[in-house]
């Protein structure tokens, strides 16, 4: 499937031709009363690295300078850890909320977070989170294609 950001972008009016630079013309603006969201499909899987992190970095400074709420849905769990405040794991089939991690890393973030102690603790709890719901998938015979 497709996974979606939507990012508000009222004092971003330029937004989606960012992104839709780096991304491609996935890129559609969603009227919400007086503001606007963009809604852009996930590419971010197929960056290269350095594409990437340049993309990181300016969804957290748009978060930084205007403070608007971004949902992120993402099967990586070191950009959730790095983008988010929250990180909601989920289960396999029925899909509910196995487990909620507070990101606990200051803002402004930038690319040092990947080496803090914190940032490691939580990428370890996202891991085994993951990883028991891998295997229960897995032994309930389900295979993501």
């Amino acid at each position: 499937g497709v996974d979606t950001l939507v990012l508000g972008c009222t004092h971003y009016p330029l937004l989606t031709e960012v992104i839709g630079a780096c991304m491609g013309p996935e890129v559609a603006l969603i009227n919400v009363g007086a503001t606007c969201a963009a809604a852009v499909a996930e590419r971010l899987r197929a960056m290269d690295a350095l594409t990437k992190t340049v993309v990181h970095q300016f969804l957290l400074q748009v978060y930084d300078r205007s403070k608007t709420t971004v949902f992120f849905i993402t099967h990586d769990l070191e950009e959730a850890i790095f983008l988010g405040s929250k990180v909601y794991i989920m289960t396999t089939r029925p899909a509910t909320i196995k487990k909620i991690l507070d990101v606990d890393i200051p803002r402004p973030r930038d690319f040092r977070v990947l080496s803090s102690p914190t940032y490691t603790r939580l990428k370890e709890e996202c891991i085994s989170a993951v990883h028991e719901e891998a295997l229960k998938a897995f032994k309930a015979g389900e295979r993501e294609m």
